[in-house]
């Protein structure tokens, strides 16, 4: 009761918006909630710096075992003054009793966000955030502190002035008090896993965790595993084992082999290859005490291909050689009586020169060609569809064909889905285009334009194929007629292949098949309805739709169903059609 007036009191939330806690916090806003806490965005109102607030839950804030845990966490994470680790500044109790960490406020995107977008990360830069990664890890082990909870969710990913990227591992030591209201005999130690529990995210735990040792049982190499499955995740975006529920997950890091990492990747350089698949033994004492040497012998690679790279002549070299040359004898002066005496001695110069730039070039191509290819996983699975790799290299394209040298890139495997660009309208409010249902489910979106194309692209972390990469993704690299050869075939596309099936077509209720449909058609790198189905929009302002449709009968414009791939036709930006639609690439 108010002693004043007598008027009942009323217990006022703290962790509301506008109030200061501790009289200098002032909470911001609510960032998220877990199941022991909850963090607060907040400004220190004398310093106006913005900070983030660590809180208890209020179910929890009466074991008495688990805040003292989380205060002597607080105190220990505090002295991992690491660049890649999260900074804690303070701990302290609310007005409310609630006991809190202050911590640096981290605005970027969780590794799990930057995977599940952007798929597998280039070598490079898994190397960049991989060694920062270790790098904390290492700083936290020299301390005592084994985190026991590795995963993309628990490390943020920051852009740096130079737009590089800055890894911060959160969470140094919360893992064990997930595990308090188990075991809360503690004494002096940290010890806080009973055993025969399962402390960790199972899709992650190292084969000890997975077995329920205790923690005073677990050491640095637990982390290492850990982190190897990571590494393991950045390159491929797959997962060492594989398994349908958290307790398969369980069994299978503590009795199950992992997957060969070379069945995912390109080119993966032997050593990084063995030595990853080293800190994923289920023993231990195979593994490496410290992260940091999985990540110097990824960087060591890095270096000598780079070396590599750097020691090879470019194009724009030789083709500069060549102009300066040019131009050094377009500009000489010479007597008048000596041009007859240097008349053959020029020719022979610049027949020699020719041969000698040809062959150059000759050299340098073959020399890129033979070049170790970066390391890209075989295909992504992305939540806007699966992508499959076209490797580096020359392929016989055009009509007539002539050899091209085409830059490694990923492509959609089949074509975008209604369900999935819906999704799209949905989470950018963009306009559903004309005449599309949901009940269109699996087959492709059409009705769109060429802008709509390019900004779900875009929205998807993709972008367009362009023309020689779709008719490369199509015809594989010999140059066939088709995605499955060079013979039309029956059956192997939704293509209509006699006037009969033609007439049909063009009926109202006609429409194309489901996008994973004819996979006995599919192109040699495994892409599905290359020809047929519906035209697919190329990247470029001119319009160019490639491969057909479910209505192309006879090919409109073109002579023969092999133009279907190699030439296509050109259409309005701005069109929209019922058989139009589109893939991406990346």
């Amino acid at each position: 009761m108010c002693p004043h007036d007598g008027t009942p009191l009323v217990d006022q939330d703290v962790w509301v918006p506008g109030n200061i806690v501790r009289g200098k916090y002032r909470i911001v806003q609510r960032v998220g909630v877990g199941g022991m806490a909850t963090v607060y965005e907040a400004e220190h109102v004398h310093f106006s710096e913005t900070c983030a607030l660590k809180v208890i839950n209020p179910s929890m804030v009466h074991d008495e075992p688990l805040v003292e845990r989380f205060m002597r966490e607080a105190v220990l994470t505090r002295r991992l003054r690491h660049p890649n680790a999260i900074r804690v500044d303070d701990i302290d109790r609310a007005e409310d009793g609630s006991p809190f960490m202050v911590m640096e406020f981290l605005q970027g995107q969780t590794l799990y966000e930057v995977l599940h977008y952007e798929g597998p990360l280039p070598y490079n830069r898994v190397c960049v955030i991989a060694s920062q990664i270790a790098s904390a890890l290492h700083a936290a082990h020299e301390i005592g502190i084994i985190h026991r909870d590795i995963k993309p969710a628990n490390i943020t990913i920051l852009k740096t002035p130079e737009g590089g990227d800055l890894a911060k591992v959160l969470d140094f030591g919360i893992a064990k008090l997930k595990e308090a209201r188990i075991d809360h005999a503690f004494e002096n130690d940290f010890t806080l896993t009973m055993a025969g529990m399962v402390v960790g995210t199972p899709a992650y735990v190292s084969p000890e965790q997975a077995m329920g040792k205790r923690g005073s049982e677990l050491d640095a190499r637990s982390d290492v595993y850990s982190f190897a499955v990571l590494v393991y995740q950045m390159l491929t975006n797959k997962l060492p084992v594989n398994a349908d529920s958290e307790e398969q997950f369980v069994v299978a890091h503590a009795s199950v082999e992992p997957d060969d990492i070379n069945q995912h990747l390109n080119d993966l350089p032997p050593p990084v290859a063995t030595l990853i698949m080293r800190c994923l033994s289920k023993n231990p004492n195979d593994r490496p005490w410290d992260p940091r040497e999985l990540t110097d012998e990824m960087q060591n690679w890095e270096k000598v291909e780079e070396k590599a790279e750097a020691n090879t002549p470019t194009q724009d070299a030789l083709r500069d050689e060549e102009q300066f040359t040019n131009a050094a004898v377009t500009h000489a002066s010479f007597p008048r009586w000596l041009i007859p005496a240097l008349g053959v001695s020029l020719l022979l110069f610049f027949t020699a020169a020719a041969v000698y730039l040809r062959s150059s070039r000759a050299a340098s191509e073959a020399a890129e060609a033979d070049r170790a290819p970066a390391i890209l996983a075989s295909s992504l699975s992305l939540p806007t569809g699966d992508m499959i790799l076209i490797p580096s290299g020359p392929a016989l394209l055009g009509e007539p064909s002539r050899m091209q040298q085409v830059r490694a890139f990923y492509i959609d495997k089949t074509e975008v889905s209604t369900q999935i660009y819906l999704a799209f309208c949905e989470k950018t409010r963009r306009v559903v285009p004309p005449n599309v249902s949901p009940a269109d489910g699996n087959l492709p979106i059409r009705n769109v334009t060429l802008s709509d194309a390019a900004a779900f692209a875009a929205w998807a972390h993709k972008r367009l194929p362009t023309a020689i990469e779709w008719e490369k993704a199509a015809r594989g690299t010999q140059g066939q007629h088709f995605p499955w050869g060079n013979d039309l075939g029956d059956g192997l596309a939704r293509l209509p292949l006699t006037p009969e099936e033609a007439q049909a077509s063009q009926q109202p209720e006609a429409a194309p098949a489901s996008v994973d449909s004819f996979p006995q058609g599919a192109s040699s790198y495994g892409a599905l309805n290359m020809v047929g189905n519906v035209w697919e929009w190329i990247a470029g302002s001119a319009g160019q739709i490639r491969g057909g449709s479910y209505q192309s009968y006879p090919p409109a414009a073109n002579e023969t169903f092999e133009a279907l791939v190699y030439a296509g036709e050109t259409v309005a930006p701005n069109t929209r059609r019922a058989d139009i639609g589109f893939r991406c690439a990346r």
